[in-house]
């Protein structure tokens, strides 16, 4: 769910009990941390390894925010100049929605994955990254280039 959307929810109920103008007030100060489901979307379905936890991937990606798709970040081939990146999952050094999101995925696919904030960044964005928000959704597309077995 959308922060502006459960917001609105909120003072809709408030605003029936009476309240609404506290809610605001405290809505203004204090952020929630926005709680959601992982999404996971094969794209183009793999025929290699799939993925365990403790497996190292080496893949092709790009993170968009999904209000706006606007491209945070990405490793893309390059005319064959750039390498894809390698990540080990089950390490803890990537968010959590990501390496859930990997473990199943085949080798020569694509998934997408929807990561919420609170397997994201949660109300702490990465320091020197001014793309991702607070509390911000994150859309991953993944090409998997190859799995090595943890």
């Amino acid at each position: 769910m959308k922060p502006a959307r459960r917001r609105a929810e909120r003072v809709v109920l408030l605003l029936v009990a009476g309240f609404a103008g506290v809610f605001l007030a405290a809505c203004d100060s204090a952020e929630e941390l926005i709680i959601g489901q992982l999404i996971v979307e094969d794209l183009i379905d793999g025929t290699g390894l799939a993925v365990e936890s403790g497996d190292s991937i080496r893949v092709y990606y790009v993170l968009t925010r999904t209000d706006d798709d606007r491209i945070c970040d990405s490793a893309l081939p390059n005319n064959g100049a750039n390498d894809p990146v390698g990540f080990r999952l089950g390490t803890g050094s990537l968010i959590p929605g990501f390496e859930q999101g990997m473990v199943g995925a085949s080798e020569s696919g694509r998934r997408r994955i929807t990561v919420p904030p609170n397997l994201g960044y949660g109300l702490d964005p990465p320091q020197g990254q001014s793309c991702i928000r607070s509390n911000e959704f994150l859309q991953f597309t993944v090409d998997l280039v190859e799995v090595i077995e943890g």
